[in-house]
């Protein structure tokens, strides 16, 4: 399958809830017989092979909201490759139709007015629902597997999500970068566990290559950055690399973090997250950046923090890391480290903290709450929330508090 266009962009009216594919005939997890009356005996029994895409090419524009580029569920199996002669073999929301010159300027580097609102990149749901099919694997889960580099540029918007037990990979058969240029972007999110079919997966997100979530598109001149609202500047330093919510699992692996707390948008080679690199809440939530060990690729990314830390876990979520931390008050125009100058929020006045000067004064770089169990005396607490730094980690404290009890 190979599709090309646009939703939403230009002079277009605003637009919702549009999807570029949709998956749902369960191929990959239903025989071929269930499909060709026509299909000889050798061949009727085997699985039918998983949809094939290999021209992704659709940009979501500023009056795009809540579109999606590939949803898959039923338990299909989806493909997802992008030809090097497309995009250079990225995969990309981004499309910017400029007056006066043919086409759509496509890509990662388009202007922040001409993104679109809470975009997914793919999204991937449950099992096999459908009726009437013999032959059916009842274990399969909605699977999209990227295959190349991907670029999304919306605003509030998610790379890769799963629920109800689907599974979403990128990079497993080679390290595939990802990046979100959008503030309040999420790179991996995957909540839930199937509830139907008596399948007992766990909504999953597995990345091998780096990853990217750095307000790229608000934050990469001054000309930008001086045409932004105060709510816009507010907004930055709040995405997250992976979250998993309520049993979901998230594993990224052969990250290397970034050098500078400075996106270089030039080569999507680092890992690099403005705001938190991982959030895990609920019961067998957990997020993992590898160590290395148990057939793994290490992954090690560097954060800039946010108002809210690094790193979250509660009610018995569960993250795993390793990397850099950067924590320091991001309020103003520029903030420096290190590395050099940068652009922050603004002169915020709607920090939901209480301080309009500086979003770090009274916050750690990581947070754990374990909830109590209703006991007064002995154990409290049944809640096994945790955060395990589990290769050498540095944490560059400018402002905040280190450790609170």
């Amino acid at each position: 399958m190979k599709i090309q266009g646009a939703i939403g962009g230009g002079t277009m009216p605003t637009t919702t809830n549009n999807i570029a594919i949709f998956a749902g005939n369960a191929q990959g997890a239903v025989p071929n017989s269930a499909y060709n009356s026509h299909t000889t005996a050798a061949d009727a029994g085997k699985m039918t092979e998983p949809v094939k895409v290999t021209v992704l090419n659709v940009g979501l524009g500023s009056n795009s909201n809540h579109s999606t580029l590939v949803y898959a569920n039923n338990a299909t199996q989806v493909n997802v490759d992008q030809a090097t002669t497309t995009n250079n073999g990225i995969i990309t929301d981004g499309a910017e139709w400029i007056t006066g010159q043919n086409g759509v300027h496509r890509g990662y580097d388009v202007k922040l007015g001409a993104t679109s609102e809470n975009s997914v990149i793919g999204y991937a749901t449950g099992g096999y629902t459908g009726g009437g099919i013999t032959g059916v694997d009842p274990t399969s889960s909605s699977t999209i597997n990227f295959k190349s580099n991907v670029d999304m540029v919306s605003k509030n918007g998610v790379v890769f999500y799963t629920q109800d037990g689907g599974l979403i990979t990128q990079g497993q058969g080679g390290a595939k970068d990802t990046r979100a240029g959008g503030y309040h972007s999420i790179i991996a999110l995957a909540d839930g566990v199937a509830t139907i079919k008596n399948r007992s997966a766990a909504s999953t997100v597995k990345i091998k290559g780096n990853i990217t979530a750095a307000d790229h598109v608000a934050l990469k001149d001054g000309t930008t950055y001086a045409g932004l609202t105060a709510a816009q500047q507010a907004a930055t330093y709040s995405n997250i690399g992976g979250a998993a919510l309520n049993g979901g699992q998230v594993l990224i692996e052969g990250a290397a973090k970034a050098t500078s707390t400075i996106e270089d948008a030039t080569s999507a080679g680092q890992s690099l997250i403005y705001g938190m690199a991982a959030y895990a809440y609920g019961k067998n939530s957990k997020v993992t950046y590898a160590d290395g060990k148990n057939n793994t690729t290490q992954a090690s990314v560097n954060v800039v923090s946010g108002s809210r830390g690094a790193l979250w876990a509660e009610n018995n979520g569960t993250i795993e890391f390793n990397g850099d931390i950067t924590h320091q008050n991001n309020i103003g125009n520029q903030i420096t480290d290190a590395s050099g100058p940068r652009f922050g929020r603004g002169n915020t006045t709607t920090d939901n903290l209480g301080r309009t000067d500086n979003d770090h004064d009274l916050i750690s770089p990581f947070y754990v709450k374990r909830w109590g169990n209703g006991n007064v005396t002995g154990s409290v607490s049944n809640d096994l929330a945790s955060i395990t730094f589990n290769e050498a980690t540095k944490i560059n404290m400018y402002d905040g508090i280190f450790i609170k009890w």
